[in-house]
């Protein structure tokens, strides 16, 4: 697997790890209301589709560039940058 194709995958797996991270989260938060008042409707959807959608085009966003600027070239430098 070349680093491109790592460097793709290891972001778009932070973009949607952080997604159901907060779907757990807000779906507590909404069972805790829930079981407490007794309202059915359930707000994190609100909340989660716009996420939803921004985590969508992040992916599609990733999948679809070249990722030049994904991974870090400058590991096979042999020079170190001193500042000047």
């Amino acid at each position: 697997m070349d680093r491109i194709r790592q460097a793709r995958i290891r972001e778009i797996k932070t973009a949607w790890t952080a997604f159901g991270g907060a779907a757990i989260l807000f779906t507590g938060i909404w069972l805790i209301g829930w079981m407490g008042s007794g309202y059915a409707g359930y707000w994190p959807i609100w909340v989660l589709g716009v996420w939803g959608i921004v985590a969508v085009c992040q992916t599609w966003y990733t999948i679809m560039r070249d990722g030049s600027e994904l991974v870090d070239d400058h590991s096979d430098d042999d020079e170190t940058d001193d500042g000047r």
